[in-house]
């Protein structure tokens, strides 16, 4: 078996391809789905649509023919093609419905919990390896929905286009469950740590082992009958974290019929550490693909040269990368005429035109997605903030909590002033690193940010979310956002080993871009909740 430590050419040939569709017109189609019969339309129309994308996605095509040949065993036809397709529409489509209304918009049956149990009972997590195969996000959401412990997916959303996005803007969507793998966010340090968080809380992660990012670990193993990358990159986590490993697939097995199966690969128990077993894992992982292949050929979805040797043959399309002709096409796939095609170009303006003049009005009536980048610019808009609050302190060792109230008021980029009027006046000062104590009889005091853990971040959490700062925030803490504009909760949890040692976690929640509560848990058991209650949106004194 063939390793390397860069990919080659073809498992990067999907980051180059764009996601297909039209802003204006997929927001419009999202809009009639949410209408009561929203359900009947999207049916109806999901054929036109998948015609539509068939004829103008070429290269996917040619990928698709080139994979259902080898899956079915002989060569695919128009008909086969178009299932592959149709059915990855209907995937599509039964994504939207159970994010837009549950796990009741699809008949869902689970196969092997009892291994994946199994395996938490060990209290080191469990690693799930799927594939592009049925539905990703089906499996992550159901088992979120039915598992006691956190579960999280890493994706790579780099070539993300619409129809991401309006999925990603469902009040379902559950952003906060992804582990973002892309240059954007440090990965993969980012994500190294967001998995070794999630599994040393003892919950579950997921991630998809049949696509090959540039440099990655990467194994060459036989996938129907021909030679194909896979990364290692799941199994060298799992042994380096000393998690379990199981295989789960959501396979389309009907209309709005699904069956996820869950399969142990290894054992926590089992050190894996040399080459050699490395490489069977991965083949195992292949051999499981491959008959689920075989079973169920239209559940498979990566519409891109996947085998080595494919574009040598010239079975497939490369990329849509800036590339000479030569290398956009094939001699079975001969390239399209120029002028044929400037010639339709106005006609696919108009059609563009017309769609946004239809969903225009729509649009502007639609709400701004909530994802977690639009809500830290609503709070980042304003400089100045005041609130009155209300406190309530638990101390261990105290039969009663303490309760403390007064006002609340950030300037930016980093004042914060906290001012108590009951029990007693007392009043503290952060800006910068120092923070000052002021109480009535008393020497003011000034502390360090390095000599009060607990405090600064407690602090800094505050500052970073009422200027808009994610940044400052993913440095210190792991970010995890949910519900919408009507009401959001942020989990805020150390990275830093020393923070942790103090800090449990750091809770915030509001309403539109507004902090209405905070708490925070102390290691020792102590713990605060702050009421905030806005004041008038009027310049500060």
């Amino acid at each position: 078996m063939e390793r390397k430590a860069r990919s080659g050419k073809a498992p990067s040939a999907w980051e180059a391809r764009r996601e297909g569709g039209v802003r204006p017109v997929l927001a419009f189609f999202a809009a009639l789905l949410r209408l009561p019969a929203g359900r009947l339309w999207g049916e109806l129309l999901l054929g036109p649509i998948t015609l539509y994308f068939f004829l103008r996605r070429g290269a996917e095509r040619r990928a698709s023919r080139a994979y259902l040949s080898q899956a079915l065993g002989r060569q695919a036809r128009f008909f086969h093609i178009f299932s592959h397709f149709y059915v990855f529409a209907q995937t599509l489509l039964d994504r939207f419905f159970l994010l837009e209304c549950g796990e009741e918009a699809l008949r869902v049956a689970v196969a092997g919990k009892e291994a994946l149990l199994a395996a938490l009972a060990e209290g080191r997590g469990a690693v799930l390896v799927s594939a592009h195969f049925g539905s990703f996000d089906l499996l992550r959401l159901v088992l979120g929905t039915r598992s006691p412990v956190p579960v999280r997916v890493v994706m790579h959303r780099r070539a993300a286009g619409p129809l991401t996005a309006i999925l990603a803007s469902s009040h379902g969507a559950r952003g906060e469950e992804i582990i973002e793998l892309s240059a954007d966010n440090g990965a993969p340090v980012a994500a190294l740590l967001a998995l070794r968080e999630t599994l040393a809380a003892n919950g579950v992660v997921g991630l998809l082992g049949d696509r090959a990012l540039p440099g990655q670990r990467s194994a060459t193993v036989p996938f129907l009958g021909r030679p194909a990358r896979f990364p290692l990159g799941p199994y060298l986590l799992a042994a380096r974290l000393e998690a379990p490993v199981l295989l789960a697939f959501a396979v389309r097995t009907g209309w709005r019929r699904y069956e996820i199966s869950l399969t142990p690969l290894t054992d926590s128990r089992e050190k894996t550490s040399r080459t050699n077993e490395y490489d069977q894992l991965v083949r195992n992982y292949v051999r499981t693909l491959e008959a689920l292949c075989r079973r169920h050929p239209y559940n498979w979805f990566n519409f891109y040269p996947f085998w080595l040797d494919a574009e040598e043959r010239g079975e497939v399309v490369a990329t849509t990368g800036p590339l000479p002709r030569a290398r956009l096409t094939s001699p079975a796939f001969p390239a399209p005429i120029a002028g044929r095609r400037a010639s339709h170009a106005w006609r696919r303006r108009a059609l563009r035109l017309i769609a946004a003049a239809f969903a225009a009005p729509l649009l502007a009536a639609a709400p701004e997605p909530f994802t977690i980048d639009a809500l830290f610019r609503r709070l980042g808009a304003r400089p100045e903030r005041r609130a009155r609050f209300t406190e309530t302190r638990r101390v261990k060792g105290l039969s009663a909590p303490l309760e403390l109230s007064g006002t609340l008021t950030f300037r930016r980029p980093d004042y914060l002033e906290k001012s108590v009027e009951t029990p007693r006046p007392e009043r503290l000062l952060a800006e910068g690193d120092h923070f000052t104590l002021e109480a009535p009889g008393k020497p003011a005091e000034t502390i360090d940010a390095a000599d009060a853990p607990p405090l600064a971040a407690m602090i800094e959490a505050i500052r970073a979310t009422f200027r808009g700062d994610l940044a400052a925030l993913r440095r210190r803490f792991s970010v995890g956002l949910e519900g919408d504009w009507t009401g959001w909760t942020l989990t805020l949890v150390p990275l830093d080993p020393l923070l942790s040692r103090y800090l449990t976690s750091v809770i915030l929640r509001g309403e539109e871009d507004e902090l209405t509560a905070l708490s925070y848990r102390e290691t020792g058991g102590d713990e605060s909740v702050l009421t905030l209650l806005p004041l008038a949106r009027s310049p500060l004194p």
